[in-house]
């Protein structure tokens, strides 16, 4: 069965990030990413798309499985 991807916004991810302690460097080297981008989709410049939207809901799936 197949686990849906859960549908990030800037205010989730900062939500989950400040839940779990990280920076959001450590999201981004998480994620394979620049902590930019994690400070843009946190405050809405861009918004966040499907391919990294399932790369922070593995991500975070990792982390809470911890």
């Amino acid at each position: 069965m197949r686990k849906e991807t859960t549908q990030f916004t800037g205010e989730k991810l900062k939500e989950l990030r400040k839940k779990h302690g990280l920076k959001q460097q450590e999201v981004a080297d998480g994620i394979g990413s620049a902590r930019e981008r994690i400070s843009q989709w946190e405050n809405a410049k861009h918004p966040i798309s499907k391919s990294y939207q399932k790369l922070l809901s593995l991500f975070f799936d990792n982390i809470e499985k911890k």
